[in-house]
């Protein structure tokens, strides 16, 4: 809490630069075991097809290694809610808007 105390007040610069936020600075104060559990039964990730995923707990792949963390779905100077920019963060790669692997490209 005392990292985001003044975020309401504080003057926004006008022109914002792009920084890369790793999830190890979220997970200094957020526990990644209890988000898992807090959000199992969220439904905020269902794709077209009805599949359900926890955002907090992803299969483990190499694409999700590098291509998503924290500030992926949390924008912190955005104005979308979660619930939209989640989803839009997914379907830069499940861009048939389907959350299961293999169904689109066959290798």
């Amino acid at each position: 809490m005392k990292a985001h105390e003044d975020y309401g007040t504080a003057k926004v610069p006008v022109k914002l630069k792009k920084t890369e936020v790793s999830s190890e600075v979220c997970l200094d104060c957020h526990n990644a075991g209890a988000l898992k559990t807090e959000t199992e039964s969220t439904t905020i990730l269902t794709d077209s097809k009805g599949t359900v995923v926890n955002p907090h707990d992803l299969p483990v792949n190499d694409d999700h290694a590098r291509n998503v963390t924290c500030s992926s779905c949390h924008k912190m100077h955005g104005s979308d809610p979660v619930i939209e920019t989640a989803p839009k963060a997914c379907l830069t790669c499940h861009h048939e808007d389907v959350y299961e692997c293999g169904t689109c490209h066959r290798v």
